[in-house]
């Protein structure tokens, strides 16, 4: 039996497990009044270990990925059964609720300045549009043209605004424990979005594109489940603001829906 069918369900997995071990180090291994961490914490060194191995085993499986004709376009990522449709309008509608709800409460903010959330802007308004973007190539019933094409371009460039925007607001942070896996689903969602987009630009990376999909899924569920258990479990410990939960809300969209596109390219290998 062919294992790259189950590829991205093994994302899927890891990131369940990697996201409670990430929800358990910040519940237990940072001290409540400084969030400085705390001296072995073996949460903290289980989901690193389990991240190393993510990369190992999906490297591995991706590199042993045999196509005999690099599927185009449409057939790769294009479905018109009522499931798949079903998760990628799901995961359009969570982007662009969060990506509204994110500038509005950046909007409305009173701890800064409007100022200094104008390179926040921009991240929400891509937000936003790359839910668009998502039901529009859902939508296009196997007829990519010139005039919906785009469509691939926009997460892509979320996706680096956002790894910008993560990196801008933490460079300076001394919890590297804590941002570094913050940063990490947006740098295997940027890559992940430009393969997604290469198989229209530019030639087409199938490997490079599970692998790096693969792996977005992992650190997005990391982030999604180890914020939501924090914020539920002990709200007070770690006080996520309006808009990191709008972020984890995107990031929680941009997993389903790699996670369909990928089931469907997995199926055409």
């Amino acid at each position: 039996m062919n294992l790259i069918v189950f590829l991205p369900i093994f994302a899927a997995l890891f990131g369940i497990l990697g996201g409670i071990f990430r929800g358990l180090s910040l519940l237990n291994g940072y001290e409540p009044q400084t969030h400085l961490p705390i001296p072995n914490n073996n949460f903290q060194l289980m989901l690193i270990i389990l991240s190393v191995v993510s990369v190992i085993i999906f490297l591995i499986l991706c590199s042993r990925v045999k196509f005999l004709n690099v599927p185009e376009f449409e057939k790769a990522f294009i479905n018109e059964t009522a499931g798949y449709k079903t998760i990628c309008v799901l995961s359009a509608l969570i982007i662009s609720l969060c990506g509204a709800g994110g500038f509005y409460f950046a909007l409305t903010s009173n701890q800064k300045s409007v100022y200094s959330h104008i390179t926040e802007f921009p991240l929400w308004i891509l937000a936003v549009f790359t839910g668009i973007a998502i039901i529009g190539l859902t939508s296009s019933k196997k007829n990519i043209t010139e005039s919906n094409a785009y469509f691939t371009l926009i997460p892509m460039f979320w996706a680096a605004f956002d790894l910008i925007v993560i990196f801008k607001n933490n460079s300076s942070s001394p919890f590297v424990g804590y941002y570094s896996f913050e940063l990490m689903p947006s740098i295997f969602l940027t890559l992940a979005f430009y393969a997604f987009a290469s198989f229209l630009y530019s030639k087409p990376k199938p490997r490079f594109m599970l692998f790096a999909s693969s792996l977005a899924i992992v650190f997005s569920l990391v982030c999604v489940i180890g914020t939501a258990m924090a914020h539920i479990s002990n709200p007070s410990l770690w006080a996520f603001n309006m808009q990191t939960l709008m972020r984890v809300g995107c990031l929680l969209g941009s997993a389903l829906y790699l996670l369909a596109i990928n089931l469907n390219l997995c199926k055409n290998i």
